[in-house]
């Protein structure tokens, strides 16, 4: 932060740790303080889903197979959703004026460890 104002894209790299940080542990810190019921039960599927019920990370591969190419664009379409919803739950101090960075570290440190969630 300069000045007591989040930089740019400081709600991105919040929300990236956040999602990592989840997949790892099996939790919904990115919304478990200002996130509705509905909001925190949605993101615990989203994050289920991806780690296949937390036994293993998913792989993106933006050039692999049409089938891959897809995965990826679902995963960014969704992920940013979850971030647009981050930046503005009620009361959240992480916020941005800039949205919607690909979230580059989370994708390379996925793609990059041990498939099994351990």
């Amino acid at each position: 932060m300069v000045g007591g104002t989040p930089n740019r894209g400081f709600a991105n790299i919040e929300f990236e740790q956040a999602v990592m940080a989840d997949m790892v542990h099996c939790n919904s810190t990115a919304f478990d303080t200002y996130g509705t019921d509905q909001e925190v039960q949605a993101y615990l599927l989203w994050i289920g889903g991806l780690t296949d019920n937390h036994t293993a990370f998913p792989r993106f591969k933006p050039s692999g197979t049409p089938a891959e190419q897809l995965a990826y664009t679902n995963f960014l379409t969704t992920y940013n959703t979850f971030l647009i919803k981050f930046i503005n739950l009620q009361g959240n101090p992480y916020h941005s004026e800039l949205a919607g960075l690909t979230p580059l570290a989370l994708i390379n440190l996925i793609n990059n460890i041990p498939l099994d969630c351990q």
